[in-house]
């Protein structure tokens, strides 16, 4: 959400989609980027993402979202693992 905020997109009414037994009707955002699409498709209040769309020249990708809810942040997710050695590319 912060993302297409933040590049100004539009809601729109999405279309409905299907999430098990029910229905849900979404809000669309979308975003082009030269020959590149975004979309996002969110539901309920406060919102929460159902789906991403992209399109780019023929590719078409959707990307469900089969659950959604916020997590502590883990720096060490990010952490460089033990027993790794990196360096600087030599030219």
């Amino acid at each position: 959400m912060e993302f297409f905020r933040s590049h100004e997109a539009v809601p729109q009414p999405g279309p409905t989609l299907q999430s098990g037994q029910q229905l849900r009707q979404t809000t669309g955002y979308k975003l082009q980027f030269g020959d590149w699409s975004i979309a996002l498709f969110t539901y309920a209040n406060p919102e929460r993402p159902a789906a991403v769309a992209m399109l780019h020249g023929n590719e078409h990708s959707i990307y469900y979202y089969s659950g959604y809810g916020l997590m502590p942040f883990d720096a060490t997710l990010f952490a460089k693992p033990s027993g790794v050695k990196i360096e600087e590319a030599k030219q």
